[in-house]
């Protein structure tokens, strides 16, 4: 069982059992993610699987969703790969994981996490590729390049030393027509 699930049910039972301010503040913590993620206290305490529908965007989404059920399942076959519409037809940006109440909290979690890290990550990845391959123009006077924090240009420059240096190749015949 993967800590975070662990750290859950702890927090659940300190709810219980905790002591003054120690257990106000654990009830506090847990009924908040209990809000924001549909769930009873009393499904924490139970270990019953069931499945959980999930959404995502995109094929990229479809795998880190996947690889994360994995993560917090440990599971190969956790991952249930269309949901159906009542009309029968297969909904693409919905799936279904064979997973507990607190998984389901977890992956959710980790999900909503790690697909904004992705995003943050794959911008800076573009930039890195962008000044990699130098696909833009010459400033103009007056005009002022984008700001970079130190820390970001060290990102990018970091990345893009990982990146391909294949270039195009141009094939000019006589006239220069490229025929």
């Amino acid at each position: 069982m993967s800590s975070n699930v662990e750290r859950l049910k702890k927090l659940y039972a300190l709810a219980l059992r905790g002591v003054g301010g120690e257990k106000e503040q654990a009830a506090a913590i847990l009924e908040k993610l209990v809000k924001k993620y549909g769930v009873s206290m009393e499904d924490l305490d139970e270990e019953i699987v069931r499945e959980h529908e999930f959404s995502f965007h995109g094929e990229t989404e479809e795998r880190l969703l996947r690889q994360i059920a994995y993560k917090v399942t440990n599971e190969r076959n956790t991952f249930l790969n269309l949901r159906y519409t009542r009309s029968g037809r297969a909904c693409r940006t919905r799936c279904r994981v064979k997973c507990t109440d607190a998984q389901k909290i977890e992956i959710e979690f980790l999900f909503d996490f790690y697909k904004k890290l992705w995003e943050r990550e794959l911008e800076i990845m573009f930039k890195a590729y962008i000044h990699k391959h130098s696909l833009f123009g010459d400033l103009k006077p007056g005009e002022k390049g984008s700001e970079i924090s130190d820390e970001e240009w060290e990102k990018i420059c970091t990345m893009a030393r990982g990146l391909s240096s294949e270039k195009p190749i141009l094939q000019l015949t006589e006239g220069g027509s490229g025929k």
